[in-house]
């Protein structure tokens, strides 16, 4: 089972791929079907929960 962080980064979902100590994460749009990775510092996002598969 895999258990990504959800979030929401500009009023839209994201799954967060990786954190660094810094506060910055990557994210991945959900349903994207660009697999395009973005970074955004924590301050920016607002957590949703977690997403289990």
């Amino acid at each position: 089972m895999i258990s990504l962080e959800v979030v929401i980064y500009k009023n839209e979902l994201y799954q967060v791929f990786f954190t660094y100590t810094s506060g910055y994460m990557e994210l991945k749009k959900i349903d994207s079907a660009i697999d395009d990775i973005i970074l955004a510092h924590r301050s920016e996002i607002s957590n949703l929960g977690t997403n289990a598969s």
